[in-house]
């Protein structure tokens, strides 16, 4: 009975290390903070062509999170699964989802910064959405 023990343990140990694959989600403060900082990131912003061209992050990279859902992965955009990316949309419901799936294909760094209708950096653009 010991040993059926022990195996299960083990068993759930091996089931649950590989699901540590997470985005963190951390303050704009805090991003903003790394961005002076470091000086290996990329920024996505995870809306649409369309409203990516009416006001985003200066410095952002547009990447529809409709492109995630569908399998395809900003390769060209972030050069090794390593580097660190931040990701942001309109309010925040995009960029968690994109955040995501970006670290369950093995995105290391992956970073969710909420939503451009709080972001108090520096904007490309001035439309309100």
């Amino acid at each position: 009975m010991k040993k059926l023990m022990t195996m299960m343990m083990i068993l759930i140990v091996v089931l649950f290390a590989g699901c540590g694959n997470s985005a963190k989600t951390i303050s704009q403060e805090e991003a903003m903070q790394m961005m002076q900082s470091e000086t290996d990131y990329v920024i996505l912003d995870v809306r649409t062509e369309p409203e990516y061209e009416k006001k985003h992050i200066a410095n952002a990279k547009v990447f529809p999170v409709g492109e995630l859902r569908n399998g395809v992965m900003p390769t060209e955009l972030v050069r090794d699964k390593n580097q660190i990316v931040f990701v942001y949309c309109w309010a925040g419901r995009r960029a968690e989802e994109a955040s995501n799936i970006l670290a369950e294909n093995g995105y290391i760094n992956v970073y969710n910064i909420g939503g451009l209708a709080s972001w108090t950096g520096s904007v490309v653009g001035e439309e309100v959405e």
